[in-house]
C-alpha cells in the first residue's frame, strides 16, 4: 500500500524517510491466504510520501503489500520487508499447513 506520513502536502514540506514500520493483518495464516501489509513511515520535515517496494523470504506479494502464503507441510515463518528510499522495515507472518 502506499505509505505516507505526516501532514501538509505541499513540496516545501516534503521530508525523508528515517524509519519504516511494517505490519501485517492477519499476522498467522495458513496455506494459500493472503495477509494485507502495510508501511507506516517516519520522516525529517512535516510529509513525505513513497511507495514501498515490497519483498517476502517465500511466497508472493504484490506491489499493494498484499502477501499471499505459499503451499507448506510445515509452519513457516515469513519475513515480510518494505525498502522506501533505502530505509527498510519488516515484519513477520506466520504461516501453517
Amino acid at each position: 500500500m502506499l505509505a505516507g506520513c505526516g501532514g501538509s502536502t505541499g513540496n516545501s514540506d516534503i521530508g525523508s524517510v528515517t524509519a519504516v514500520k511494517v505490519t501485517c493483518n492477519p499476522t498467522t495464516i495458513t496455506s494459500g491466504q493472503t495477509s494485507q501489509c502495510t508501511a507506516s513511515l517516519t520522516c525529517t520535515g512535516k510529509a513525505c510520501y513513497n511507495v514501498p517496494t515490497w519483498s517476502a523470504t517465500v511466497g508472493t506479494i504484490d506491489i499493494n503489500g498484499l502477501f499471499t502464503a505459499p503451499p507448506t507441510d510445515v509452519t513457516l515463518q515469513v519475513n515480510i520487508s518494505a525498502n522506501v528510499a533505502g530505509v527498510l522495515g519488516s515484519a513477520v507472518v506466520i504461516v501453517n499447513p
